[in-house]
This record gives structure tokens, C-alpha cells and sequence, in this order.
């Protein structure tokens, strides 16, 4: 094996561990699943998997013993991220789901390692800083959005119950979607499960504490959806 081929490999190795590693710590300093080490080995296996696909290229051209096409390893490396960035998204109660973010940069890192190990360093190094300005800027946050919850209530049988629930919730600044009703015979209990859709200025808790305040209510608690 010629030298220049080691020295060659041996810079798309520390710059591909370099890149992945200013991805890596943004996402282990939010407490993601997938931080450091991840970033690194997905980025270094890219990396020396598309090293090794030149280098056979450059034998089998010289042989001329037969083709290959590096493109078709980078296709199978962006298609096989998908089980890994699967496995980071995590589903939390029926509703809220984490990790997307985090999935979507590990296959960015991917191509990252692609673009190291055929060589294309500017392409690579100017990836890394716009991806880690759009995690680290919290870009999203300059965009004027709304948020989605659902709250679930418990109360006493009453009569309007749920036009006072609605009323509180107008009040808060939140807009009623639906709402799921059902009632414990036993006990003559009554459960709504509301959606709602609010402002980000307006919180879950600030409606729990107007809604509280109702005697009726027994108990109330909302998830983010």
C-alpha cells in the first residue's frame, strides 16, 4: 500500500472525526440519545467505507478487471442510517415525539463522512458549519408557530362543565379543537380529553391553574402533542 494513500487516509480519518465531533457535542449537550461517540462512528465508517471504494476503483481501473461505482456504496451507507436514526426517535406518551431533530443530523453527518472520504473537504467542512448553526441558532424559534396540547380533566358530575372549560381555556389565550368525554358510572365521575391549540406565549400550566380554580375539578394534567 503506497504511502500516499495512507497519508491521504489517515487526513479524511481525522477531519471526518473532527466534523462529526462539533455535531456530536451540540447534540450530547441537549442530552440526545445519539451524541459524541455516535456521530463519530457513523461519520468515520462513511468516511473509510467510501476511502475503500476509491481505492479498489483506482485498483480494478488499473487491472481493468472490472467495474465499480463508488456512488452505489454512498446510496447503500444513506440508506442503512435509517435503522440508526430510527432507533433515536423516541415516542413519549401518545403524542409527543423526540429525536427527529437528532435523526435528521446523524443522516446530514452520514453524507458528511461521504463527502470526507471522496475527498471533498470544502464540501464537508462547509456542511458541518451550516448544520451546526441551525442547531445550535435555534432558527425555528424566529418563526411565528402554534403549539398543540391535550388536556385531560376529571370532574364531579355538573351541569355546562365543559362550556366552563371552554370558557377558561378562551380565557388563556387557547382555542378549542374537540373533545373526548367519558363517565364513570360507579363513582359518577366524568374524564374530558380536550385538544387545544394555543399561542406560544400561553402555557399548559397557566391554563392548569385557571382550570383548578373550578371546585369541580378534581384533577387536571395536559401533554404537549
Amino acid at each position: 500500500m503506497p504511502d500516499i494513500y495512507l497519508i491521504d487516509t489517515a487526513k479524511k480519518v481525522v477531519l471526518s472525526v473532527l466534523l462529526a465531533s462539533i455535531l456530536g457535542l451540540e447534540r450530547q449537550r441537549h442530552g440526545r440519545i445519539a451524541g459524541l461517540r455516535t456521530h463519530i462512528l457513523v461519520s468515520l465508517a462513511s468516511c473509510i467505507l467510501m476511502a475503500i471504494s476509491l481505492e479498489l476503483k483506482g485498483y480494478a481501473e488499473s487491472g481493468g478487471l472490472y467495474y465499480i461505482d463508488p456512488l452505489r456504496l454512498a446510496a447503500g451507507i444513506m440508506t442503512g442510517m435509517g435503522f440508526i436514526g430510527a432507533g433515536t426517535i423516541i415516542r413519549a406518551g401518545t403524542t409527543h415525539v423526540r429525536g427527529v431533530t437528532t435523526a435528521a443530523g446523524l443522516w446530514l453527518n452520514s453524507a458528511i463522512g461521504i463527502s470526507v472520504g471522496l475527498g471533498n473537504y470544502y464540501i464537508a467542512i462547509i456542511t458541518t458549519a451550516v448544520c451546526f448553526f441551525v442547531l445550535l441558532g435555534n432558527i425555528d424559534r424566529f418563526i411565528p408557530s402554534e403549539s398543540f396540547i391535550v388536556l385531560g380533566v376529571t370532574i364531579s358530575a355538573m351541569t355546562g362543565a365543559l362550556d366552563k372549560i371552554k370558557k377558561v381555556c378562551a380565557d388563556n389565550g387557547a382555542v378549542f379543537i374537540d373533545a373526548d368525554i367519558s363517565k364513570n358510572k360507579p363513582d359518577n365521575k366524568i374524564s374530558y380529553k380536550i385538544h387545544l391549540k394555543f399561542s406560544r406565549k400561553v402555557t399548559g400550566e397557566d391554563i392548569l391553574d385557571a382550570l383548578m380554580k373550578i371546585e369541580e375539578i378534581e384533577s387536571a394534567r395536559y401533554e404537549y402533542c
